[in-house]
């Protein structure tokens, strides 16, 4: 699994499906039948994946969410890489199209 950084542009992995209900995304993984229900600041992060930098997407968070930037930014890595290790997200050096 590769480092995610400040600079690094994440994209959701092709088989991730998902859909945003009543603010909260629901994202499906069907090969591996695994489902995860995002709240709303899990679902802004991911609405702004494969446009933006982890360090961009932080300060969105920061400008959306009452958090200061530094936990912004460890918040959101942390949250990459869950996301990551569940075969949700690929990193750039992973791209697997």
């Amino acid at each position: 699994m590769s480092e995610i950084g400040r600079e690094t542009v994440l994209k959701k992995h092709p088989d991730a499906a998902h859909r945003v209900v009543d603010g909260e995304a629901v994202i499906v993984m069907p090969r591996d039948a695994k489902v995860l229900t995002l709240n709303p600041v899990g679902t802004l992060v991911w609405s702004l994946l494969e446009a933006r930098t982890v360090a961009e997407i932080a300060t969105l968070v920061t400008d959306e969410f009452d958090v200061n930037e530094a936990r912004a930014l460890e918040d959101t890595v942390a949250f990459l890489t869950d996301l990551q290790s569940r075969g949700m997200v690929i990193h750039p050096e992973n791209d697997v199209r």
